[in-house]
């Protein structure tokens, strides 16, 4: 009698061994996220701008307003602030709040791309795979899946709308519907509003969506259009007459100074820092355009999803060709990355292909999530006692002053030490030109606004992470270092190294 070939089973090993991968990247994710959601001090250096805003918005104060040394807002749209701020209402004013959201997101992008695979390929291991993917990605994003910022917001609102535009499988089709395609189109156009009102760069892939439409179906092309339309006009409309028409300023005039760098040197640079690391992922995901284009074509569905996979991974590539942009802009690109490698494992089922191929494929992906696991080995992710225990003697300090503390980097200590949080650093050197191509008009007059608040007899001392930016406002300054038990201790874990309170400067 002939013996059984082993290759299934070691096939099998393999599938195993990459969902182990798989499932032990989401725990990990899921341990890290939890275990430092609620630290009390940044996570990311420009987290306690946010939470500033949120406190605005529970003050019911307008989040766009002329700019002044005693608030400027951080150049985003509003969404994810309000949805901040709700949760807010729930828990009480605190980092867990807003990193709570940015978390909720992370997990419904990981969902979203489990759901449009296995819909589409209908085997979940594929889907596993390709929500693992993502998983994987979260060193690589600067550990950005729980971070108070607006890019986890932005990109589930982005992956949300394309699920709910997408072509519908021939099974779905066949199905009794109780919420047609049309209706699935129509709240897509407003989820990709609000995805644009949580992030500009996700304009991309709503048009990305209007234009896959008009390309292969006008009907649908002009409900979706309609909907995004009517959507963003009125949220938008409504916000301009909240602020006063200073939206504008902060969304669109402000981001149209930023420095991008166009050329092939830097685009080739970026390329590799995004990909070099997932290339495995990248090649299998590519792989059925490579070796069947025209099958591909023809199947709606995967033509849809593989369109708006490319706008994703597109909005990452250009986000990061501004001068001042960090590993999170990859977000989108890994989301799309995700979504390939998922469908490409289904379709590489389907083939039916020898086993031996099939093997060589699970090997090739476990290697490649094997060499993302070091990253978690080598960097710090959770803050120690030792970070708490700096920031709440930092607090103290700053509660010890009878007067003003300006808090230039981080305001929100502020909140904390029941001082005004005045101006952020960061928004404020958006108008001061300091990465931009030119200084708004505004920065003459704020300025000197600055260096009369630096020297008021009413502030009693500034602290900051670096002079430098007010350097010319300070030379006649005293400057003390804050000690610190190492040079690790109170840095964030995520965003720029070395972005702590560094100096106290008081000014006679």
């Amino acid at each position: 009698m002939k013996p059984t070939s082993p290759l299934p089973t070691t096939s099998k090993i393999f599938q195993g061994l990459m969902i182990a991968f798989c499932v032990a990247f989401i725990g990990i994710d899921l341990f890290i996220i939890f275990a430092r959601m609620l630290y009390p001090y940044p996570l990311e250096w420009m987290e306690g701008a946010g939470l500033v805003q949120v406190s605005r918005l529970l003050a019911g104060k307008a989040l766009y307003a002329a700019p002044s040394v005693d608030f400027v807002p951080l150049i985003y749209p509003p969404v994810y602030f309000y949805v901040s701020a709700g949760i807010a209402k729930l828990t009480g004013l605190g980092f867990g709040a807003l990193r709570f959201v940015s978390f909720l997101a992370s997990a419904l992008c990981t969902t979203i791309i489990y759901l449009a695979v296995k819909e589409k390929t209908n085997n979940k291991v594929a889907a596993l795979l390709g929500a693992g993917c993502f998983a994987a990605t979260f060193m690589l994003t600067g550990q950005w899946f729980d971070i108070a910022r607006t890019d986890m917001l932005a990109a589930a609102l982005s992956m949300l709308g394309i699920y709910l535009a997408r072509e519908p499988t021939q099974e779905t089709l066949q199905q009794p519907r109780s919420f047609s395609v049309t209706y699935r189109v129509l709240l897509s156009g407003l989820v990709f509003a609000l995805a644009f009102l949580t992030k500009q760069s996700a304009l991309v892939v709503g048009l990305a969506a209007i234009l896959y439409y008009l390309l292969f179906n006008r009907r649908r092309a002009i409900w979706l259009t309609l909907s995004f339309a009517v959507s963003t006009i009125v949220l938008y409309g409504l916000l301009w007459l909240n602020s006063a028409g200073w939206i504008n300023y902060y969304l669109f005039t402000i981001p149209a100074a930023h420095a991008f760098d166009f050329s092939v040197g830097r685009i080739i640079s970026v390329l590799i820092s995004e990909f070099a690391p997932v290339l495995i992922f990248l090649i299998a995901g590519l792989m059925p355009l490579i070796v069947s284009p025209r099958k591909i074509y023809n199947d709606r569905p995967y033509r849809y999803f593989i369109v708006m996979a490319g706008a994703m991974i597109a909005t990452g590539i250009v986000g990061r060709l501004n001068a001042f942009s960090g590993p999170n802009v990859y977000v989108p690109a890994y989301l799309g990355l995700g979504l390939l490698v998922g469908l490409e494992a289904g379709w590489l089922i389907e083939l039916k292909i020898r086993p031996g191929l099939i093997i060589l494929e699970w090997l090739l992906l476990s290697v490649q999530f094997g060499l993302l696991v070091p990253a978690y080995l080598q960097t710090k992710t959770i803050p120690t006692p030792q970070d708490r225990a700096a920031g709440d003697a930092l607090v103290a300090k700053i509660e010890s002053y009878h007067g003003d503390v300006l808090l230039l980097d981080n305001n929100y200590l502020g909140l904390y030490a029941g001082k005004t949080p005045y101006f952020n650093e960061m928004p404020m050197s958006e108008i001061s030109g300091q990465g931009n191509l030119h200084p708004m008009p505004q920065w003459k007059g704020l300025q000197e606004q600055i260096r009369l608040l630096l020297h008021a007899p009413t502030t009693e001392a500034v602290i900051v992470d670096f002079a430098l930016p007010i350097k010319p406002l300070i030379a006649d300054c005293g400057q003390q270092p804050i000690p610190y038990p190492d040079k690790i201790v109170f840095n964030p874990v995520a965003g720029p190294p070395n972005s702590r309170p560094s100096l106290i400067i008081t000014c006679p």
